[in-house]
């Protein structure tokens, strides 16, 4: 029977579910049966002459990079994302970590940015026209990595074309160019992006190709699918890829024991971010305004900084454009 009730009634419906948390580290489901066996119950449409037992025998079969393996990933990976989602985040980046990080690296002009989790590029693509429109960046080496657990939305992010959907809130004709219905991230923000498979919670991190660390970390609405034990393991790897000092984005949603253990929080206006550093770099709320001082950080650029927020908000369309 492949009902999802059907599924979960099954003498081999808690075999699978060890299978599919454990080759996704996505403890979101141990609570979750009726919405993991609907994800499944589609997988089975496509294998119409196999039971569940057949289907773990297929599974249990294959290499973890096998079809199906990874057909089952895409299944039940959660991967809703757009361009230039969580703004007000962006800009925290924007205004206070680009200019932190490269008062570090103004010797070898070289920054190196990782999405994690990034599902099909859309956070990837707006971190590279964050960075390039950046007055103290543009022109640097910059390379921002994109991985995720799903082969299928890597494939979709290394091609870079969107549907309105994922460009809602965009002035689309500035940075993309027509493809048939859909829109292609243009070259110049494309220079220095790569895409590679990941599992955060049983890979080792990247590496930074400078050796030094990523200089800022990104890892938004993933962490709130994992259970204790495997967000600990995915925080960790983490901070063992980041430079001393470097900038970590997770969701809003997202706080977490995990986080104050191994990371220190910086509280912005709107939003709060966290660093690699045994030092804590601020003490409660800040004011709004130019806090970068408030902070102990030599923001050398605030003008620039300025700047590059007016940027973004250049990206994005406005209220009234059509």
């Amino acid at each position: 029977m492949h009902g999802p009730s059907g599924l979960v009634g099954h003498r081999d419906w808690p075999r699978f579910k060890a299978l599919a948390i454990a080759r996704t580290g996505l403890g979101y489901y141990a609570d979750k049966d009726e919405l993991l066996a609907d994800r499944l119950a589609d997988r089975l449409a496509c294998h119409a002459s196999l039971d569940l037992t057949g289907y773990l025998a297929l599974l249990e079969g294959e290499p973890l990079d096998g079809i199906e393996a990874e057909a089952l990933v895409a299944a039940i990976t959660i991967g809703e994302t757009s361009f230039f989602r969580d703004a007000e985040q962006l800009e925290a980046l924007i205004r206070y970590a680009v200019p932190d990080r490269a008062a570090q690296h103004r010797a070898d002009r070289h920054l190196e940015v990782w999405s994690a989790g990034c599902a099909n590029g859309a956070e990837v693509y707006s971190v590279a026209m964050m960075l390039r429109s950046h007055p103290l960046v543009g022109n640097w080496q910059l390379r921002v990595l994109g991985t995720d657990i799903d082969r299928t939305a890597l494939a979709e992010a290394v091609i870079g074309e969107y549907g309105a959907w994922s460009l809602r809130g965009m002035r689309v004709e500035a940075n993309f160019t027509a493809a048939g219905p859909r829109w292609r991230v243009t070259d110049v923000f494309r220079r220095g992006v790569e895409f590679r498979h990941h599992n955060l919670v049983t890979d080792p991190p990247p590496v930074a190709g400078g050796g030094s660390g990523f200089d800022i970390v990104l890892c938004r609405n993933v962490l709130m699918y994992f259970a204790p034990p495997q967000r600990r393991v995915a925080l960790a790897g983490i901070r063992r890829s980041m430079a001393e000092g470097g900038w970590l984005a997770v969701g809003c949603a997202e706080v977490c024991p995990e986080m104050d253990d191994m990371f220190t929080p910086v509280r912005l206006p709107h939003a709060t971010l966290y660093r690699k550093t045994g030092k804590f770099l601020a003490e409660g709320p800040l004011p709004d305004g130019d806090v970068g001082f408030h902070m102990g950080i030599a923001f050398d650029h605030l003008d620039d900084a300025r700047a590059a927020m007016a940027t973004l908000r250049g990206l994005l369309s406005t209220k009234g454009d059509s």
